[in-house]
């Protein structure tokens, strides 16, 4: 056997060499079921978010355009990374952490719009006080004179901290009734949120916390579309109002 190529073989070598030159560093060609597919085996790295290269952050705050509104199925997705000094009042939604609604001013005086009728709800959301006494929520006739209630008063309800006790009382023509005080337990506590939701029934008001009913208390003052105010004082931050 002889040691030596034909100069055919030594050509098509050096071609190949100088293929391979050319084209290093491009995507090699692999198969797949029967057909050519490029691949390119420098991208087949395993990816993650930190080294994705094809994506730039949007600017935060961020508001777009749903195509088509929402259907049954359709699927919304937020992929990002947390900040490296994220807020803190972040972690998790609750009422005193909401960033699109700000605290109303305490002691607080607004108009219920046509009054109360069976079936309305009054809900009032916010946060306990880091060092509060105690704090009041009115349902009255009228707005009363310089910040101070009319002679109607269809519910007071008294969170007193200290004695851990919740008053309810009425007051009719100037004469106020004596206060209910008994409650199944005491739901609230200094610095957390809180839900309370007065509801108004045939013959009376239910007080419901954060889901759980509290009280029920009977009509005093009728007609139910006369009570129209709803006051707040007290040691306690307001975030929402319903």
């Amino acid at each position: 056997m002889h040691n030596h190529r034909s100069a055919t073989q030594v050509n098509m070598a050096r071609s190949m060499t100088e293929d391979e030159k050319k084209t290093q560093g491009f995507p090699r060609r692999t198969q797949f079921d029967g057909a050519s597919k490029v691949v390119d085996h420098r991208k087949c790295a395993s990816p993650s978010p930190n080294t994705d290269t094809q994506q730039t952050s949007l600017a935060v705050p961020f508001r777009g355009h749903i195509k088509d509104g929402l259907r049954i199925g359709k699927r919304i997705i937020v992929v990002g990374v947390v900040g490296s000094r994220p807020d803190r009042k972040c972690a998790s939604p609750s009422p005193n952490t909401d960033t699109q609604q700000t605290s109303l001013a305490v002691p607080f005086r607004g108009h219920i719009k046509d009054g109360l009728r069976i079936g309305k709800r009054i809900i009032v959301v916010g946060v306990v006080g880091s060092r509060p006494d105690r704090f009041y929520i009115l349902l009255s006739r009228g707005q009363g004179v310089q910040q101070k209630p009319p002679t109607d008063v269809a519910l007071e309800l008294c969170v007193n901290m200290k004695e851990r006790q919740v008053l309810c009382r009425a007051c009719v023509s100037g004469t106020w009734g004596d206060p209910q005080r008994t409650i199944p337990f005491f739901p609230f506590i200094t610095g957390q949120p809180y839900k309370i939701e007065i509801s108004c029934q045939q013959s009376r008001f239910l007080v419901s916390v954060d889901g759980q009913q509290l009280l029920g208390f009977r009509h005093k003052v009728s007609p139910l579309q006369d009570i129209d105010t709803l006051w707040i004082a007290g040691g306690l931050r307001i975030t929402k109002l319903g």
